[in-house]
């Protein structure tokens, strides 16, 4: 432009800065015409950061480090969705420093008497002010002032870890062989960061668009959808049986109210419906009252007079109506009756009624409830 030249010439070398800089960006963008395509090809930023050999997962998650594990995944419906099953082998080697002070002493005292053999146990015991680890395996136990410890939690018997399978879309994880990684932190301050700021129950809800991530998936959407069918009644044997299964965890001691039948004559009857309700509100002392109207996928017209029964309304957490489907229980969606839970009344009771879903989904199969 200031040696005066054409007009066409200024649109050519705008067109080839502006292809330059999207390169920059992104090598392997489609389109660029056989004239204006570079002679050397170069990794953009967007080749050097994603996929398998990018810097996130060449560099930074594939790191060897101490204090971690890895292993086959498989999937455990009985555990919550902020919970881990660790293999007993794993748990025994993998260890975590606890401090001794008057409070714990005494539990201390059993670890460290269990030894590296026992879960939980203890593997080292270091006095205050030495750098020297006794490793408990040998000699006489006895009471110390550091105690490296196994941590206790939920631990399965095989050589698998095992989480609900609501988690795995933020993972992309899948359960053909696919394997991950377990991380001990070390500190009170990282197992406090890690325990708040990499929870799953503190990461229901994607930062992109802020869609709710972990939902129901899979058999758990078709169990759900199952028991929600207009037909389906259940005797008082069946629904005793589901709503046995929420007893569970910290949940052992809950009192559950079952509503009344829907049927009296000939027999006393309960409908799926007023079974999925009590994921929601298990009782009168809940505080939890749902509200939410929404379409079905197969939603034909007239509202609730849906020929397919697609209308969902839900009424202080009662289902009045509807088919409960992959739009009002999967992810990807702010009408998920999970979203709503978490919006409405946080996070605990969002990941409580996953959990129940999928205990309700494991008690209808092993029962052979239809």
């Amino acid at each position: 432009m200031a040696t005066g030249g054409k007009i066409e010439l200024i649109h050519e070398d705008w067109d080839f800065l502006q292809l330059h800089v999207a390169l920059y960006f992104h090598s392997e963008i489609s389109g660029i015409p056989i004239n204006m395509a570079p002679k050397k090809t170069t990794r953009g930023i967007v080749q050097r950061l994603k996929g398998k050999q990018g810097r996130f997962r060449c560099n930074l998650s594939g790191k060897r480090v101490d204090f971690s594990g890895r292993t086959v995944i498989s999937p455990d419906p009985n555990l919550m969705i902020n919970q881990v099953g660790v293999p007993v082998r794993v748990a025994k080697i993998l260890t975590y420093p606890e401090r001794v002070n008057p409070a714990n002493i005494r539990h201390m005292r059993e670890l460290v008497r269990n030894g590296p053999s026992m879960h939980p146990g203890a593997n080292y015991v270091q006095q205050r002010g030495s750098s020297f680890k006794k490793y408990l395996a040998y000699g006489n136990p006895v009471a110390a002032q550091d105690v490296h410890y196994v941590p206790s939690g939920p631990k399965c018997s095989a050589e698998d870890i095992r989480f609900n399978e609501c988690a795995c879309t933020p993972y992309n994880a899948d359960f053909d062989g696919d394997e991950m990684n377990l991380h001990l932190p070390q500190t009170e301050e990282a197992r406090a960061e890690a325990l708040i700021l990499m929870g799953n129950q503190s990461n229901l809800v994607t930062p992109k668009n802020g869609e709710i991530l972990i939902a129901a998936t899979q058999d758990f959407i078709t169990g759900g959808y199952l028991l929600t069918q207009k037909e389906v009644f259940l005797t008082k044997e069946e629904a005793m049986q589901l709503a046995a299964c929420f007893l569970a965890n910290e949940d052992s001691t809950m009192h559950i109210k079952l509503p009344p039948p829907a049927l009296l004559k000939p027999r006393r009857l309960w409908t799926g419906k007023q079974m999925f309700s009590l994921l929601m509100r298990p009782n009168d002392d809940s505080q939890v009252r749902l509200n939410m109207v929404n379409k079905g996928r197969n939603y034909t017209g007239n509202k609730d007079l849906c020929s397919n029964d697609s209308w969902i309304h839900i009424r202080n957490s009662e289902l009045m109506c509807g088919v409960m489907d992959k739009a009002t229980m999967g992810s990807g969606t702010k009408q998920c009756i999970f979203y709503l839970l978490l919006r409405d009344f946080g996070e605990l009771h969002a990941t409580k009624a996953m959990w129940r879903l999928a205990r309700v989904r494991m008690t209808r199969f092993y029962c052979g409830l239809n």
